[in-house]
C-alpha cells in the first residue's frame, strides 16, 4: 500500500506506474493521467508538433514495415478506404480535377508523334475485358513511368502493359524490374 502525493489516497501498488529503474511513481495512475491530459490541453500545439515529428521519424526509420502495415490495412478495409477517397474527392473537386488535368497533360507531353493511338486504345479495351473476365481490376501500366525522378517514359504502345490493380499500385511510380 502506498499514499498518492496528489490525491492523498492510500492505494495498492498495482495502482501506480513503475519507473524504468524499478521504482514506483509518487502519484497514482489516475492522477498521472489527469496531469498528462492537463499538460496536453495547455500545450496543445507543442504536443501535436512533437507527435507529428516523432511519427514522421518513426515512419522514415521503418519505411518497409509501414508500407506493409498500410498494405494489409488497405486490403482488410478496402471498402472503408474507398469511401474515404470518395469523400475526399467530393470535398476537394478542384484538387482532384487539378491532379487529373496534370496527369492528362503529362500524357500529352509524353506521347510521341509515332505512337499508334489505335493500339493504345486497344490496351485500354483489353484492360476492361480482362477486368470483366477475371473479376478483378486490371490497369494499363506504363512500364517506364511517365514521370519519375530517375527516368521518364513515353506514352506509346511499347511502353504499356496490363497489370492487376494490386500489382500496379504496389509498383507505383517505379520501373518494374528495379522495384525495391
Amino acid at each position: 500500500m502506498k499514499q498518492c502525493t496528489k490525491c492523498n489516497e492510500v492505494k495498492g501498488v498495482s495502482e501506480y506506474y513503475v519507473r524504468k529503474n524499478g521504482g514506483i511513481f509518487a502519484c497514482c495512475k489516475a492522477c498521472t493521467k489527469a496531469q498528462v491530459n492537463a499538460y496536453a490541453v495547455k500545450n496543445r500545439t507543442l504536443v501535436r508538433t512533437t507527435n507529428k515529428l516523432a511519427s514522421a521519424k518513426f515512419r522514415e526509420a521503418n519505411r518497409d514495415a509501414e508500407r506493409e502495415r498500410l498494405s494489409v490495412y488497405r486490403a482488410t478495409n478496402a471498402e472503408l478506404c474507398n469511401q474515404r477517397v470518395e469523400r475526399w474527392r467530393k470535398a476537394n473537386p478542384h484538387k482532384h480535377a487539378a491532379r487529373q488535368g496534370q496527369r492528362r497533360a503529362s500524357k500529352l507531353n509524353a506521347t510521341p508523334s509515332f505512337a499508334n493511338q489505335k493500339y493504345i486504345a486497344l490496351f485500354y479495351e483489353m484492360a476492361r475485358l480482362e477486368s470483366e473476365r477475371l473479376g478483378v481490376d486490371v490497369h494499363v501500366d506504363h512500364i517506364v513511368p511517365l514521370k519519375s525522378s530517375l527516368v521518364c517514359g513515353l506514352h506509346y504502345e511499347h511502353n504499356l502493359q496490363l497489370l492487376v490493380a494490386s500489382a500496379n499500385l504496389k509498383k507505383s511510380n517505379r520501373v518494374w524490374p528495379n522495384m525495391p
